[in-house]
């Protein structure tokens, strides 16, 4: 018997008499598959709401959002400060506002003691291996001493 009539002759037995399956992809696999090739969705921002208004000191917050089901997706993290009140949440752009904080983390919450009684903004982008989403929406807050 020829080589490839053999392994054939085994796969067909092994099929009919002993009942083997092929091995098939778990739902795991597929949802790690789907969710490493495809960038992640924008971030959707919880805490705080937009147009927060705190009156606490000191002025530690929580900032969080909806994580992302793959626990290897890392998260750009952004918030500033506006040092021009003329409008109650903030006047923003060169000569009026400056980054608090721009870092890139993992996990969907980040703490931070907040610099002064003023307006500020935070937003959040994911990425991992296939890319970045974009960035969500500016989501505003006050302290207000």
């Amino acid at each position: 018997m020829k080589p490839i009539h053999f392994l054939a002759a085994c796969v067909v037995s092994c099929f009919l008499f002993t009942g083997c399956t092929e091995p098939s992809e778990t739902s795991e696999d597929v949802q790690s598959e789907t969710t490493s090739s495809i960038p992640p969705e924008t971030p959707v921002l919880i805490n705080p709401t937009d147009r927060s208004e705190f009156n606490i000191f000191p002025r530690d917050m929580v900032f969080e959002w909806e994580a992302h089901p793959d626990e290897s997706v890392l998260y750009h993290f952004e918030v500033e400060y506006s040092w021009n009140q003329s409008d109650a949440f903030g006047i923003w752009g060169p000569g009026n506002s400056r980054n608090l904080v721009r870092e890139m983390v993992q996990g969907n919450t980040y703490r931070l003691t907040f610099v002064g009684a003023q307006p500020g903004r935070w937003r959040v982008k994911a990425e991992n291996q296939a890319g970045a989403s974009g960035w969500s929406a500016w989501s505003y807050f006050r302290h207000r001493r």
